[in-house]
């Protein structure tokens, strides 16, 4: 009876040793089958205990190099003898297995820990894997250190593919020993970072191992744990200061070994306060370079000057789908009450705040309503009670930052530029400011439900440190603000333009022939609105037919969109000077009379080469020829020009050989500033003289004086900034709208947007929302009948 219970007992123990594959299981209890040499027929007795595996099956050696179980499978690698099989890492020397002994060393000829600041993305291999906190900004420790063996015998692993010790990461596209190593940053008892770190490639060059059958033989070392991804230990929000870093090989002895006791090194680590180099005496942050021994990086400041000088309390009603809105600008639709005032940041440090390229960058995001990137977190507005409390917080927190005014008008700093791959919203040269003027959208606080009393208006720039500075001692200015009292709407007769709802009906520009367009933006055909807010429904959306051919050129009739299809059966016939290989689409128009002309293919499917010409042919020397003219961010063209009564020729034609596609063309014509006005196309500096100029009967931005105008060719999301600071001989005011013509939108100056040691100055930023450009306008003026006279004015595309 008892050989039966034996028989079915350990038949049940087979069935298990042969689910669990080829891990370890624990032996059956002591006399189960005999002992001291006892047992059924080819059972097998593990040397040294009274363990007994049965036929088929071999002793598990474990890491101490005691029989642990039986092994219902065993690879050739870890097989010893006829009966053993070895843990991972051990060799079997005349039927036994014997183990390494591995230790770590600093690493020869290397600097044994170092810091890095990366920027890690969502999608990254270190925020997939889990080696970093998170994704973003980190901080990481870098260590290099020597593995060795230095046992008697070899360290084996075998080859990677067919080891069980390795596993694939496909996130970096290599074999890896995971959590070979563990790293630990303390201070004393307390454990500051700890990470598990993988290794790669366990082989010495040039030793009896390789990358394809790995281990180490007694003697050789190999660095580790390489250059690949997850090799540092995250310390992200690890003060500065003195640390220990423990770096332990096998922590968790899975790996057999001869003794464990020196399998930790300790390594002192002084924790800079910044990740860059010394310079001057003090630590540069890396990406700064370090000259004569000043470390170039810049200094940012709100001036307090224009916010004490620029602000005001004004009312603005928007609908319900207004950019501010959707921004968060307002707290909602209807009548506003807002605290406005000139966000003016200066970067007064030696070295230019470049925060390189805004796509796939953190610190950016893409704008919708405005179709640029801004800076995130770049400012802080905030209204504070009497307690410190935040009663108020404005939105205009992301920044598209460029130069708009020099710090020292009398002698300009050099702007610098940016890196490759910039669309013109990373970066403030040292010794330039950008300015957000008054009325520019959501430059404000909104304080329509705010009680009337006396505040603080607390503006931070940097608030929350993502850019390196040499201070933050001055990020930060404060104003004692009173607010008043909300006041009710007072019904007067409708102005036009303003964006101010003077009638109360709770629409702005309610009434007026052409109303404000919130958001132009490209025409969605069919639906019969009009989104490019050019006043014509639908305009560009179906393709003039035949236009492909100088003789046949589609008909521009007046101010508005078309539309020609670039398609496969287009071939290239006339050659630019302005370049374009692909193929070609016409269009003509007449001019009755002298006339300025705005032309733009900005919003077109494919980038395109532009070329005017005079008369029907299409084989001349083109009039203008245009390509490329808003940045690689806008492929296609625009271009304005003054031109007399008579016919003209538009060809635009393909950049690229074979490309297809619909081309859009935007036709502004224009004669509404008269026939003096100039055109700008470029920076530099604009002479002129309002002497004799005519004074018009009513001014938009207060008293009439002589008054010269300009037309501005536009890219969307590109300003031009006008500045006379310095450069005054009297009085200026400066006024711009984005539609020369239309000006539903006109912008002003005023006394204080000037400079600060330059009163009679004018500044002001002109842009345009449209996705096809368009043509704007700049009036120079004097602020009252009296100033008038020579000017110049800096102008900055």
């Amino acid at each position: 009876m008892k050989n039966v219970a034996e028989t079915l007992w350990m038949g049940s123990w087979l069935v298990a040793v042969a689910a669990g594959g080829c891990g370890t299981l624990a032996g059956p209890p002591s006399g189960a089958g005999g002992s001291g040499g006892g047992g059924r027929p080819g059972d097998v007795l593990c040397a040294g205990s009274d363990l007994v595996c049965p036929g088929g099956a071999r002793c598990q050696i474990d890491a101490e190099g005691e029989p642990s179980g039986c092994a219902a499978a065993c690879d050739d690698a870890r097989a010893c003898g006829d009966a053993a099989c070895c843990s991972p890492g051990a060799a079997c020397l005349r039927g036994r297995c014997v183990s390494a002994d591995l230790a770590l060393e600093p690493l020869a000829g290397a600097e044994a820990v170092t810091f890095a600041a990366v920027h890690v993305g969502a999608d990254a291999c270190e925020a997939l894997e889990g080696c970093v906190g998170g994704s973003g900004r980190r901080m990481l420790l870098r260590f290099n250190v020597a593995l060795k063996n230095v046992g008697d015998v070899s360290f084996t692993l075998g080859a990677p593919s067919e080891s069980g010790v390795f596993t694939p990461n496909f996130c970096e596209g290599s074999y890896v020993v995971p959590r070979f190593f563990r790293a630990r940053l303390t201070r004393g008892d307390a454990v500051l970072a700890e990470g598990a770190l993988d290794a790669r490639c366990i082989a010495m060059r040039g030793g009896r191992f390789g990358c394809d059958a790995q281990g180490l033989a007694p003697g050789e070392h190999v660095a580790q744990p390489g250059t690949a991804v997850c090799n540092a230990l995250d310390v992200t929000g690890v003060p500065a200061g003195r640390y220990a870093l423990a770096i332990t090989v096998n922590p968790d002895r899975a790996f057999a070994e001869a003794r464990y006791d020196n399998n930790t090194l300790v390594l002192p680590v002084d924790y800079p306060a910044c990740d860059g180099a010394m310079c001057g005496g003090a630590c540069c942050p890396a990406g700064h370079a370090c000259e004569d021994g000043v470390c170039k990086l810049p200094d940012l400041r709100p001036s307090a000057r224009r916010i004490v000088d620029t602000l005001r309390f004004s009312y603005r009603t928007f609908p319900a789908d207004a950019c501010e809105i959707l921004e968060r600008c307002v707290g909602g639709p209807g009548r506003r009450h807002l605290l406005e005032f000139e966000g003016r940041i200066e970067n007064t440090g030696p070295g230019h705040l470049d925060a390189g390229p805004e796509r796939d960058n953190p610190l950016f995001e893409y704008a919708q309503c405005h179709q640029h990137y801004h800076f995130k977190n770049f400012t802080e507005y905030r209204l504070l009670g009497a307690d410190g409390e935040v009663v108020a917080q404005g939105h205009k927190q992301a920044f598209c930052l460029l130069d708009v005014a020099p710090l020292d008008p009398a002698a300009p700093a050099p702007p610098g530029a940016p890196g490759p791959g910039s669309t013109g919203c990373n970066f403030l040269s040292a010794g330039w400011a950008d300015v957000y003027e008054v009325g520019t959208p959501c430059q404000w606080i909104d304080v329509t439900d705010v009680p009337e009393g006396d505040y603080v208006l607390r503006v931070a720039v940097n608030p929350i440190g993502v850019i390196a500075e040499r201070s933050t001692a001055d990020n930060v200015v404060e104003v004692p603000v009173r607010v008043p009292a909300f006041a009710p709407c007072v019904a007067e007769p409708e102005i036009c333009g303003d964006l101010v709802d003077q009638d109360c009906d709770g629409i702005a520009d309610n009434g007026c022939a052409r109303p404000a367009c919130a958001s132009p933006r490209t025409e969605v055909c069919g639906n019969g609105a009009d989104e490019n807010c050019n006043g014509i429904p639908d305009d560009g959306c179906a393709p003039i037919r035949g236009a492909d051919r100088c003789e046949t050129p589609g008909e521009l009739t007046g101010s508005m969109n078309y539309a020609a299809e670039i398609t496969a059966a287009n071939t290239p016939d006339v050659a630019l000077p302005c370049g374009g290989e692909g193929g070609e689409v016409f269009f003509r128009f007449t001019l009755p009379s002298e006339e300025v002309v705005y032309l733009s293919t900005l919003e077109s499917d494919l980038d395109t080469a532009l070329a005017l010409l005079q008369g029907d042919g299409c084989g001349g020397v083109p009039l203008r020829c245009a390509r490329d003219t808003c940045g690689a961010a806008r492929p296609g063209a625009n271009l304005a020009a003054r031109l007399p009564a008579g016919r003209y020729t538009v060809v635009v034609k393909a950049v690229r050989p074979g490309a297809t596609g619909t081309v859009r063309l935007k036709l502004e014509r224009a004669s509404c500033l008269g026939e003096a006005a100039g055109i700008l196309e470029s920076s530099g500096l604009l002479r002129g003289d309002s002497t004799g100029a005519p004074i018009p009967a009513a001014s938009p931005c207060g008293a009439s004086s002589p008054e010269e105008s300009y037309y501005v060719p536009l890219c969307p999301d590109r300003p031009v900034t006008l500045s006379s600071c310095g450069l005054s001989e009297f009085p200026m005011r400066l006024r711009v709208a984005e539609d020369a013509c239309h000006t539903q939108r006109p912008r002003c100056s005023t006394p204080q947007s000037g400079c600060a040691d330059d009163p009679d100055a004018a500044s002001v930023t002109l842009e345009t929302q449209q996705p096809g450009g368009s043509l704007g306008a700049v009036t120079v003026s004097g602020r009252t009948p009296v100033d008038f006279g020579p000017y110049r004015i800096f102008v900055l595309y």
